[in-house]
């Protein structure tokens, strides 16, 4: 095999293997990549590359395109088979859009065009080893800075909107520090967020009455709130929406998932804060319906009564249906039915947990499905996304003995769920 070590550092910041058959022009460049920190072997021939592979462990490749023998782009072929992910950075002289694209889309994490200077090549090589290192220390130190600006925020919170602030930063440190691999804050992050929980559970026992009250303070969009608000406004001038409403996502689970959803569709997001009690009987009727539980036992007498036995949620469709005719002044019908497809009403289907196999398959697929479902044509899918108990133990609210909006419910010292929607 014709290949040599360039050099061996006592602390290495990384093992880079360099495979170009000018390896001798290239030695100003391997230099300062010694001074830096960073162990260097090199290869003059893509075999003689995939050979050391099989033996030694790398942190970076950089990789000539043009060599004698395998090329470039077959080598990176060959290293992405084995199954290989360590960062590749394709080194051409060619400036081709055409051999870019291909290396690009054969996995290369970048490239440089020859010739290049050595300060080209370690600003490269640093953003792709040291780059997580530096984010992990720029995401402490600011939120090290940030964390007495938040205690006092903390302190000084008074309303629904600064808790729900306050919830809502906390859950995206906690998502870049993770994502940072800084674990040493992450108990800092929650003991602030318990901080907000107990305090919005104080706010809510001192407010939530005042919230149900049309004349009283004007409170955060309630579970009663979510299809006025947000869904009702997308039937208009004909246009096709979709309801998912999913149990138990956390706040922070949804913020990790919205950016597998930003190049599908266009995502807006809002916080409205679960009704009391937060259980799925009330807050997901309560959705569908618009209605408070007493306002469905009062128009189902007997549903709470019956409902352990005959299933809380059994005629979600009709009270969804309703609550959607009285906002939007349409009829809706469901297909298949004789009058489905009378003038004036307006399509509808529910769809339960087990048919969430239909959106299987990759993002193309599913959304092309949901595009028929919706009978959307060409035009865009917009999604609605309600998401119930978003945030784990913000709090858990018992039924008392009891009816009334006021008197239905208690609070525990952790205090009620926000939603994100």
């Amino acid at each position: 095999m014709h290949g040599r070590e360039i050099a061996r550092t006592s602390v290495s910041k990384g093992r880079i293997l360099w495979v170009d058959d000018e390896v001798d022009l290239l030695r100003p460049h391997t230099l300062l990549l010694i001074r830096e920190g960073y162990h260097v072997d090199a290869v003059m021939n893509g075999a003689d590359a995939l050979e050391l592979l099989e033996r030694e462990t790398y942190d970076l490749i950089l990789l000539d395109e043009q060599m004698p023998g395998l090329r470039g782009l077959d080598v990176l072929s060959a290293i992405r088979t084995a199954g290989r992910d360590l960062p590749i950075v394709m080194v051409t002289k060619s400036e081709a859009e055409e051999t870019l694209h291909e290396a690009l889309g054969r996995r290369a994490d970048d490239y440089v065009i020859k010739p290049t200077s050595p300060r080209q090549v370690l600003s490269v090589v640093t953003r792709l080893l040291a780059g997580a290192r530096l984010r992990h220390q720029q995401a402490a130190r600011e939120f090290t800075t940030r964390f007495g600006e938040l205690r006092e925020a903390i302190d000084a919170a008074d309303s629904w909107e600064d808790w729900a602030a306050l919830y809502s930063e906390l859950v995206d440190w906690d998502l870049r520090l993770e994502e940072a691999g800084e674990t040493s804050l992450a108990d800092t992050v929650e003991a602030l967020r318990g901080d907000v929980r107990r305090n919005y559970s104080e706010l809510v026992a001192e407010r939530y009455s005042e919230w149900l009250r049309e004349e009283g303070e004007l409170g955060p969009p309630l579970s009663v709130d979510i299809v006025e608000r947000f869904f009702a406004p997308l039937l208009g001038d004909g246009r096709s929406a979709l309801l998912i409403v999913i149990d138990c996502l956390r706040l922070d689970q949804w913020r990790a998932i919205r950016p597998l959803l930003t190049d599908l569709f266009e995502v807006e997001e809002a916080l409205y804060s679960s009704l009391l009690p937060t259980a799925t009987p009330f807050s997901r009727n309560a959705i569908f319906s618009g209605l408070f539980a007493d306002d469905i036992e009062e128009s189902r007498p007997g549903w709470y009564d019956s409902g352990s036995d005959a299933g809380y949620n059994t005629f979600e469709d009709e009270l969804f249906a309703t609550h959607v005719e009285e906002l939007v002044g349409g009829v809706l019908r469901r297909p298949g039915h004789s009058d489905a497809a009378a003038p004036g009403r307006l399509p509808f289907r529910i769809v339960r947990h087990g048919a969430g196999v239909r959106f299987r398959g990759s993002p193309d697929a599913r959304t092309e499905r949901v595009a028929a479902d919706l009978g959307s044509g060409e035009g865009r899918v917009r999604a609605a996304l309600a998401h119930l108990f978003v945030v784990r133990a913000i709090g858990r609210l018992q039924r008392h003995q009891g009816g009334g909006k006021e008197g239905c419910a208690g609070v525990a010292h952790d205090g009620p769920r926000v939603c994100a929607l």
